[in-house]
């Protein structure tokens, strides 16, 4: 079973909760049921034709989307699976990615896949910092350079996006079995079976203001600029 298929058949219970708003952002995505959910929008054309016919009908319809090879499609799938993961997690703490990747990534190796605001923090206090981004910035690596450097890294912390691109298995068998794993980002279910698949910690946000976060990703923010939003670590 794959890891899109074992998160899917993990929430099937809960999926009965009907769909009551969906919402495509420029940047973000939200699906509300149960909670709200947020997955990142990976910018590729989509219209609201693709969801509108999901509203009053049970999560599961849409979560299937989950599955698809389609980047957004898959976005849309799984901010319906947050939408009813979020509201179940257990045994969150109040913490950020950032201040667990300095705790665990002092003086070691780390790999960011993914551009995060907070790259530059990082640089002074480990060993070695590598970014990898699809679309490169200034400093970044090339996602193709992965196979190179992961296997030497101490501590990775990959964006949850991974999941809907489908990349997921690959990057992970890069990563050395001692590498600490952190999955990050809005996209991130807050979900144990992802344990399974060698992830360390969960990097999510639970949703403490519907009805305005939803307008806020309606109106093209970006996750940082969420006001109302717990950001929260599961941890193995």
């Amino acid at each position: 079973m794959s890891v899109k298929s074992d998160i899917l058949h993990n929430t099937n219970e809960f999926l009965d909760q009907k769909v009551t708003r969906i919402v495509l952002g420029e940047r973000l995505i939200a699906v509300q049921s149960k909670g709200v959910g947020l997955a990142s929008s990976l910018r590729q054309k989509s219209t609201d034709q693709m969801v509108s016919g999901f509203l009053g009908r049970s999560v599961t319809d849409l979560a299937n989307y989950f599955l698809t090879d389609i980047p957004q499609k898959s976005g849309i799938g799984l901010a319906a699976i947050n939408s009813i993961l979020a509201p179940l997690a257990q045994n969150v703490v109040e913490e950020n990615a950032t201040s667990l990747i300095l705790k665990k990534g002092v003086g070691n190796n780390v790999a960011i896949i993914g551009h995060f605001p907070f790259v530059n923090i990082l640089k002074k206090d480990v060993a070695n910092l590598y970014v990898f981004e699809l679309d490169p910035q200034a400093g970044d690596l090339p996602a193709k350079e992965m196979p190179k450097y992961l296997p030497f890294c101490d501590l990775v912390a990959l964006t949850a996006t991974v999941l809907m691109n489908g990349t997921f298995e690959t990057v992970m068998n890069f990563c050395s079995p001692r590498a600490y794993k952190i999955m990050l980002g809005p996209s991130t279910p807050l979900t144990p079976v992802l344990w399974d698949y060698g992830i360390d910690a969960l990097a999510g946000c639970l949703i403490t203001d519907a009805e305005t976060t939803l307008d806020a990703v309606a109106s093209g923010v970006s996750f940082r600029e969420l006001a109302n939003v717990r950001r929260v670590l599961m941890l193995k």
